[in-house]
């Protein structure tokens, strides 16, 4: 028998970082938790298969034994995400069992041992990455969570687009909804993550949310990509035959595309005016809405309604006027997304509008319009 504590409330920060790592299958890793402690050290493992989340943190008490288990990562983490932050937390470990014991609420709780065939307590294999690491800025990898996921395609066509496309320009999201060019929204977040070109699978991806702000590492085997700060180790499988069907290079010319006019507004008073006319925006419509760009500002009128109301600019270079239909929700969403005080709208092709802050780029596509 091993018994070690900890204070509750890292403890439970650290809990609730491991487990977002489980897979949702009936797979017997994906069921686990692994806990173990050396010294003052405790960590946590568990893994969907292709990826594995380890967290470690010198929290343990002194006089505390070294430990290694393995229990159910879900009931282990629905437990201790309902214990209190004050007071300490007491694991006992049996080769059966781990109790846990919560000195707040005077409370013990049980939970079984994993096996695995041969009756010894299952161990999560990790996966390995020997590929040399470079710097990377963990708020960077959060980023993509931010601005990069309204962009991912999320349904089970083009499946080249469904991921996130890094290299040495930034990473790159594209939904390809439509037909013919760029199509469909699309983000350039022009942070540099690595030189190498990698394919980030969504899952993985969601997973940056536990990252703390500061620097890590990262680093890529032509496979596997390991993501490494603050306590915590990322690996996982990249989505590796994508790299070469991805149309990297179509949406970096995006960057430039509109370079011919511009109007900066700010972003409050955007969202302010788009919300209100949303109200008359029709679904049926495909929330289909005419949007000016004049010296005066953006003027912005639903599709087949009176609403119009005007953006003043902060900020202008206008060649020509010109008006486009485009879809209200997603134009909102994506200036929604931004946290600078102002956004820049940049036009002149046909393709569609890029909205630019925060060195990213957001694409969305024109809609056609029977007027046309």
């Amino acid at each position: 028998m091993s018994k070690c504590t900890i204070d509750s409330a890292p403890f439970k920060k650290l809990v609730a970082s491991a487990v977002k790592g489980a897979g949702k299958s009936e797979l017997l890793l994906t069921l686990c938790l692994n806990i173990e402690v050396k010294g003052d050290t405790i960590t946590f493992v568990t893994t969907d298969i292709v990826s594995h989340t380890k967290v470690s943190a010198p929290i343990v008490h002194p006089g505390s034994e070294d430990l290694f288990t393995c229990v159910n990562s879900e009931m282990f983490g629905k437990l201790v995400s309902k214990l209190p932050d004050e007071g300490t937390v007491t694991l006992t470990s049996t080769e059966s069992a781990l109790e846990v014991f919560s000195s707040k609420t005077g409370g013990k709780y049980p939970f079984a041992v994993i096996p695995d065939e041969e009756g010894n307590c299952v161990r999560i294999p990790l996966k390995t990455v020997t590929a040399p690491s470079q710097e990377v800025d963990l708020d960077d990898l959060k980023s993509l969570l931010k601005y990069n996921k309204a962009s991912v395609r999320t349904d089970s066509n083009m499946p080249a687009y469904k991921g996130y496309y890094a290299c040495a320009q930034g990473v790159f999201s594209y939904d390809g909804i439509g037909s013919g060019g760029v199509s469909g929204n699309a983000c350039l977040n022009l942070r540099k993550i690595t030189d190498t070109p990698i394919m980030f699978p969504p899952a993985f991806v969601e997973l940056f949310n536990i990252l703390e702000s500061g620097k890590g590492s990262i680093s890529f085997d032509g496979k596997l990509v390991k993501v490494v700060g603050g306590g915590v180790e990322l690996v996982g499988e990249t989505l590796v035959d994508n790299v070469a069907l991805y149309p990297a290079q179509v949406l970096l010319e995006l960057k430039d595309t509109n370079s011919e006019s511009f109007i900066t507004a700010n972003r409050a008073n955007t969202l302010s005016c788009l919300d209100r006319l949303l109200i008359f925006a029709n679904e049926e419509d495909l929330y289909a809405t005419n949007i000016t760009f004049n010296a005066q500002g953006i003027i912005v009128n639903v599709y087949d309604t009176t609403a119009v109301e005007k953006i003043e600019p902060e900020d202008s270079d206008v060649k020509k006027e010109v008006s486009y239909y485009i879809n209200i929700m997603d134009l909102r969403r994506m200036v929604a997304l931004f946290k600078e005080e102002n956004v820049t709208f940049t036009f002149g092709s046909d393709n569609g509008l890029t909205l630019e802050a925060d060195n990213v780029v957001q694409f969305i596509p024109y809609m056609e319009s029977d007027e046309e």
